[in-house]
């Protein structure tokens, strides 16, 4: 009787005890998905032991050659990755948007030109671009620190080297979102 007792629970146990459950792949981003035009991020697949394919989509279509545990996103949309696990399951994991924004485009006029040493030159920005932040440098090597704005608009007056003769100054703006 005691051994008849002992199968039963053996079964008992065997039939209750839960199998593993796992949530499916899940995509880690190794950075931001906010990307300026030209940039790129690495998608990785996680989450399925045993885990032996990978296909990834984007927008719900089939990247070709995209068979491995990670991506190098380089365009818009939305990226997911269907893994096949060594019982032949295959999941598909929730999706990960990535958004390309364009970049920033630096643009300036300037008046007046051709003056004299000490008289305001008006910079116009006419950057394109949204939450854009500017660095100015002037080329004035009679200015030193104050060779330099971070203004929208700025106002310089230059002093360029001794001397009277005429000179140029390289005026360089750069512009950055918020997306770098």
């Amino acid at each position: 009787m005691k051994l008849l007792s002992l199968t039963f629970l053996f079964l008992c146990c065997y039939i209750i005890c839960p199998a593993r459950v796992y949530a499916g792949p899940v995509i880690s981003p190794s950075g931001p998905v906010d990307l300026c035009t030209g940039q790129s991020q690495t998608l990785s697949a996680t989450g399925v032991p045993g885990a032996i394919s990978y296909q990834w989509k984007n927008g719900g279509v089939a990247i070709n050659g995209a068979t491995s545990s990670t991506y190098n996103a380089t365009t818009d949309g939305t990226y997911t990755v269907v893994v096949t696990d060594n019982t032949n399951t295959s999941t598909e994991s929730a999706p990960v948007t990535v958004t390309m924004h364009a970049l920033p485009t630096a643009g300036f006029t300037f008046s007046p030109a051709n003056q004299c040493p000490s008289v305001p030159v008006q910079f116009t920005n006419t950057s394109v671009g949204t939450n854009l932040t500017y660095t100015w440098t002037f080329g004035d090597v009679g200015q030193g620190a104050v060779n330099t704005s971070t203004d929208k608009d700025p106002v310089h007056r230059y002093i360029g080297s001794s001397g009277n003769s005429t000179q140029s100054m390289l005026v360089t703006l750069n512009v950055k979102d918020q997306y770098g």
